[in-house]
């Protein structure tokens, strides 16, 4: 069952204890990364760094990384505004505990679980802050336009209130405000204007960004390249 086509008027913005807002230097990453193509000779040596199978998404957020590092180590109009890894391994709040791994940076309740283990509350693809604006970029890439909400790991899940809140209240305590960029980067072909959750996503301050390659193209490429 695919999500209901509801007129743009009748999308009301998530309810959410912050504000997702952006600035001109959020944007204008936003078409760094909606322009740039991958360095697939680069995407190749950083998968190989990691035990981590490399599937497309995982590659494409490597991809996404460079064209971050390259916009905050050469790019004259954003490399004295961005900021990378504002929270770092070990950082901790009242009620949670940062931990940098192969994945990324990832977010424990301090609370330990039902077996001894911190239980983790969510993960991060990239953080920044650009402009003394934090910056949540998450990378999905999907053939499945008409996922749902229900479906883990879709992008429809990902654009739901519970979702972002997970993502942003550790965020809130941790780096004490309520206002945050969100940046969301999809396969082009994920990208539908009628869309319910993106729609809804959108209206609340969020920004949906296009990868430059088509899916299936990126995916051919990834393929051959890591034969």
């Amino acid at each position: 069952m695919t999500e209901r086509q509801p007129r743009r008027k009748d999308v009301e913005p998530l309810r959410l204890p912050f504000l997702l807002t952006t600035n001109p230097s959020v944007n204008a990453l936003g078409e760094r990364i909606k322009e740039a193509t991958p360095d697939w000779e680069m995407i190749v040596m950083d998968s190989r760094r990691f035990n981590r199978i490399a599937d497309s998404g995982y590659l494409a957020e490597i991809h996404v990384g460079h064209v971050i590092e390259k916009a905050a180590n050469i790019d004259p109009a954003l490399k004295d505004r961005i900021i990378r890894d504002p929270v770092v391994d070990g950082d901790e709040t009242a009620n949670y505990l940062f931990k940098q791994n192969q994945q990324g940076m990832l977010v424990c309740w301090k609370k330990r679980g039902p077996y001894g283990k911190p239980e983790q509350v969510a993960e991060y693809d990239h953080l920044l802050m650009i402009n003394f604006l934090p910056v949540v970029i998450e990378v999905k890439t999907s053939n499945a336009p008409h996922s749902t909400a229900s479906k883990k790991g879709s992008l429809a899940q990902a654009l739901t209130q519970e979702s972002i809140i997970k993502k942003l209240r550790p965020l809130q305590e941790r780096l004490s405000t309520d206002r945050f960029a969100y940046v969301m980067v999809v396969n082009q072909e994920l990208i539908n204007p009628n869309s319910h959750f993106q729609q809804q996503f959108t209206r609340s301050g969020g920004l949906i960004v296009p990868l430059a390659t088509p899916h299936a193209e990126f995916t051919e490429a990834a393929a051959e390249k890591l034969q």
